[in-house]
């Protein structure tokens, strides 16, 4: 049981890191300080007062940045690696736990599980972004930026507190994502054909 509420945290916070690369990491930081959540000892600085406050300063200027319409869709090509990155590191945080015998299965695991589902979280927002930028003329950019930053902030403690719900609700959110995406393109060529 251990090792599925490691899998559900790690993938959990790895997926918020979609919205907002650096509030998970802040979450885990803070998270472990308080020993809420374990951290290897390959990965304690995260706990430190010095990795706090980089992390509470990164996340200042990530959910500010995305509050400019002109920064947040150009942010969008440097979040991507940011998103993924931090998706790893989250990931690893938690797969290396449950793995001290072979750390770079762990790693490996981390970087295609928690990698992956930043990228694929991130990807999904950016599209969203961009529509409503296109859609308001930038106007919802501000609140589609806070929107998300929201969403990061509480996904992640939900993630802390009820994993395995937390990573239930956001494959469905993923799923019912992603079935719109491919409905709309649908729709698209459909119109393109007649």
């Amino acid at each position: 049981m251990d090792a599925l509420l490691a899998l559900a945290v790690g993938l959990g916070l790895a997926a918020t890191c979609g919205l907002r690369a650096f509030v998970p990491v802040l979450f885990l930081s803070i998270a472990a300080r308080m020993g809420w959540i374990g951290l290897p000892s390959s990965l304690g600085f995260l706990a430190t007062d010095v990795a706090l406050g980089a992390l509470l300063v990164a996340t200042a200027v990530e959910v500010l940045a995305t509050s400019v319409p002109a920064l947040a869709n150009a942010l969008d090509a440097l979040a991507a690696p940011a998103a993924m990155a931090a998706g790893t590191l989250v990931a690893g945080s938690q797969f290396t736990g449950v793995m001290p015998n072979d750390p770079l299965l762990g790693w490996a695991a981390a970087l295609i599980g928690g990698g992956g589902a930043a990228g694929l979280v991130h990807g999904l927002s950016a599209i969203g972004r961009t529509g409503a930028t296109l859609a308001s003329g930038g106007i919802l950019t501000p609140v589609y930026g806070f929107a998300e930053s929201v969403a990061a902030a509480v996904l992640a403690v939900i993630v802390a507190l009820l994993p395995l719900v937390a990573l239930a609700a956001l494959a469905m959110a993923v799923t019912v994502a992603i079935v719109a995406i491919r409905s709309r393109r649908a729709s698209r060529v459909a119109a393109f054909a007649r």
